[in-house]
């Protein structure tokens, strides 16, 4: 609708051509339409690790069968991917066999020729408790001391208070509840606003649960409430099995009293995530690395208890030694009692809570082999006791892994909470370290093996359909809530409790978007010193792309892969700069867009299409010397502080700015759609609601500018409207009086508007009046009458 429009000039001219030399101006100062921007023309190609000798590309390889440890190739390095692309571990640690840690062990079963040889590795506890660490090395103590010192402090260099304290109770009790609960569970809390329903249409349960004041609830089928204090006594592992009845569903089930679950796909592909080779036991046994409760602070090595004259190594004769405890049932009464190998001076201390969660040791059966716990009612005493250590390797961290594959198989079925189920993964893999069982490096490793199997699984031909389903299902099931819950698609539900016009009373631990990012950044290298090593540019390993595939559906494969490209992170950092890439992916950041333009970019997005591709957020500080044309009906909205320099093409749709440097440091150019700007600070300071660039220039199209946050398009050198078509879109709050606001500035302007509208949050329609100067714009307001 257009509203009554009055066109002035300085001086009170009529509206005449603006060449002619303007009042209030220097005269001799030239300014000339910049035209369309150039940008950096070409074809961006992001390359792949090279890969030498045996090495396999983690995605070509049959992961399923090299990783699975019944397997000879999964213990050797030379067959299986996941372990070559963390064998950076080995400069900085190693367990000392190089028959075990070469080859796999020719009890297992014989895969493409490979029949193993006698010594090699293998999860089997008759072989591996009796492995010799006498010749176990730390080969770079630097990083071997920072990686400890932090499982003490949890204090990155330079910083002045820890990551997490673990004086706080909430924080202990998070970490506990991340251990013993079934990760799929714990994870889903990152679904946000959207946890309830999804737990409810996948059938996702658990007993563990926290009260009030913190502690731990144990909930029966009945509903019986058993209530834990985790952080003050020593509980005995798996406390849900010790209540009279439990139920522990995980990430969910495909049926439910003989029907599917609403959400069935979605637990389909996570089961398929979870089946494709995604466990953590062929590394740790290959790289068979300390826990941090082992360790000491005096020496940073692994504390001996072993008798040295017995014939097996990991012999242990003098049990006054070693630390024994009492470990309880939920009501408190005694369970067992447990013996574990811990220095006097340790590291750190397992939690209270899971101090019995930690592998005890083991002792001899009658029959032959080794069994784990010590019968303290034998009679006589069992005296043959033997250490755990080579059955509870910390490299890379389980949970971790676990946290991170399904936490991505999330992250796809549910694109609208990608970056929040990445930065859950990550918080899961924290409250390793905090609880007292792993160290960073461990947490380094889990992330890197389970984001490599899990971009395995997506594209795994097989696993296309059960992919696709997962999302269409979670799309149709997510969009129905939102829309009863009252909001117009998914992603607005999903971050509902930050939604200025439709708050929501559901919580979410990541609602705070920047302290999320800025968290698991540091997550990723834990503040490492750099390695004294030549920075390798970026490269992005083959099929990682995949990953993003729901999160991005209007990119293209290579595109989504510059996505990857410039948000990873530097790669001279302990594990990650052998990772072949995997490790260097900063799928938090990459949730939201590119991090650079590094040449001319072109973005379609079809409308009709929904989702992603109707409306899309970045929120990425975007660089490169590159340009941004905007295509198709969908909307853009860019949130960074971008600094990109070749400029800024609108053809169609929304591109909607929402800071003061959105568009890059060049000119805006539109031929088509609306160009959006609306910076939410400048709602309380008017200051602070201006977008600047170089040059504006609109030859057709709509310029629509958020007045309700004093919205306001600045050029620091012209404003060309050249067009005959050229509309001003006015969002205003409800007035009662004529209110006046800038709305153009420059150092130049050229040409009117054809027609400028103003409406308020209501649908209300008002008179504007719009009055141009030489270097800018102003619009009076006014309610009709």
């Amino acid at each position: 609708m257009t509203s009554h429009k009055v066109h002035t000039r300085c001086l009170a001219l009529s509206v005449i051509t603006m060449a002619l030399a303007a009042c209030n101006h220097d005269d001799n100062t030239a300014f000339t339409n910049p035209g369309i921007p150039t940008g950096k023309p070409g074809t961006l190609l992001i390359k792949e690790p090279v890969l030498t000798g045996t090495n396999i590309a983690v995605v070509d390889g049959d992961i399923p069968t090299t990783n699975d440890t019944k397997n000879t190739v999964a213990l050797d390095p030379n067959s299986n991917p996941i372990i070559q692309i963390l064998n950076g571990f080995n400069d900085i640690w190693y367990a000392g066999d190089d028959t075990w840690a070469s080859n796999g062990s020719d009890t297992l079963n014989a895969v493409n020729g490979n029949s193993g040889v006698s010594g090699g590795g293998s999860t089997s506890t008759t072989l591996a408790i009796p492995f010799n660490f006498s010749n176990d090395v730390i080969r770079d103590m630097n990083i071997w001391k920072e990686n400890f010192d932090y499982v003490t402090t949890l204090t990155r260099p330079g910083q002045s208070k820890p990551d997490v304290d673990r004086n706080n109770k909430a924080a202990m009790v998070f970490a506990y509840l991340d251990d013993q609960r079934d990760k799929g569970f714990s994870l889903n809390d990152g679904l946000g606003p959207l946890t309830e329903d999804y737990r409810s249409g996948a059938n996702s349960h658990s007993s563990y649960g926290t009260d009030s004041n913190n502690d731990v609830t144990l909930t029966d089928n009945s509903n019986n409430v058993t209530t834990v204090d985790v952080t003050s006594a020593t509980y005995n592992k798996s406390l849900n099995e010790k209540i009279a009845s439990h139920i522990q569903t995980g990430y969910g089930t495909t049926t439910d009293g003989g029907n599917a679950t609403e959400l069935s796909n979605v637990v389909d592909l996570l089961n398929a995530i979870a089946s494709h080779g995604a466990s953590s036991q062929a590394p740790k046994y290959h790289f068979a690395s300390p826990r941090p409760w082992r360790i000491s602070k005096d020496d940073y090595d692994v504390a001996s208890f072993n008798d040295p004259s017995a014939s097996i190594y990991s012999q242990i004769n003098d049990l006054t030694k070693l630390d024994r405890v009492t470990c309880l049932n939920p009501d408190g009464t005694t369970d067992t009692d447990k013996y574990y190998e811990r220095p006097a001076n340790p590291i750190v201390t397992p939690m209270s809570g899971l101090i019995c969660a930690a592998r005890t040791t083991y002792r001899a059966k009658s029959g032959g082999g080794y069994s784990e716990g010590y019968d303290f009612n034998a009679s006589p005493l069992a005296s043959e006791t033997f250490s755990s250590r080579a059955k509870d390797g910390a490299f890379p961290s389980g949970h971790t892994a676990e946290a991170f594959d399904r936490g991505l198989g999330y992250a796809y079925a549910i694109p609208e909470r990608f970056a929040e189920m990445v930065a859950r993964a990550g918080d899961l893999g924290q409250n390793r370290i905090v609880a007292g069982m792993h160290s960073p490096l461990d947490v380094i490793g889990g992330r890197i093996m389970a984001t490599a199997i899990t971009a395995a699984t997506l594209t795994d031909p097989n696993n296309a359909t059960v992919a696709s389903n997962a999302y269409n299902q979670a799309n149709s099931y997510f969009t129905a809530k939102a829309t009863a819950a009252g909001y117009d698609n998914i992603y607005d539900y999903a971050h509902c409790t930050t939604d200025a016009e439709n708050p929501c009373s559901k919580t979410d631990r990541y609602a705070d978007h920047t302290a999320m990012k800025a968290r698991y950044k540091a997550y990723m290298t834990y503040g490492f010193s750099p390695l004294n090593e030549p920075k390798i540019d970026p490269e992005v390993p083959k099929g990682a792309e995949a990953l993003l595939a729901t999160r991005f559906p209007y990119l293209d494969d290579n595109q989504r892969r510059a996505v990857l490209a410039t948000t990873e992170i530097d790669s001279n950092y302990p594990v990650i700069n052998k990772s072949r890439g995997w490790g260097r992916l900063n799928l938090v950041d990459a949730a939201d867009g590119y991090g650079a333009f590094d040449v001319n970019t072109t973005i379609f997005m079809d409308a009709a299409k929904g989702g992603f591709n109707a409306e899309d957020h970045w929120w990425n500080d975007i660089s490169g010397a590159g340009r941004l044309t905007k295509s198709g009906t969908g909307s853009l909205y860019l949130q960074g502080n971008n600094t990109y320099r070749g400029g800024t093409i609108v053809n169609a749709g929304f591109l909607v700015g929402t800071s003061a440097t959105a568009f890059g440091s060049n000119t805006l150019y539109q031929q088509g759609g609306t160009v959006g700007v609306s910076i939410k600070a400048g709602a309380s300071d008017q200051t602070q609601g201006v977008l600047t660039v170089s040059d504006f220039v609109q030859t057709t199209g709509k310029l629509e500018l958020n007045l309700n946050n004093n919205a306001r398009l600045n050029a620091s050198n012209g404003i060309y409207l050249t067009g005959t078509s050229n509309q001003l879109v006015l969002d205003i709050p409800t007035l009662t009086t004529a209110t006046t606001y800038t709305i153009l500035s420059s150092n130049h302007l050229e040409g009117t508007f054809e027609t400028v509208t103003a409406t308020d949050n209501n649908g209300k329609a008002y008179d504007v009046s719009i009055n141009y100067s030489s270097t800018g714009a102003t619009v009076t307001v006014s309610p009709r009458a």
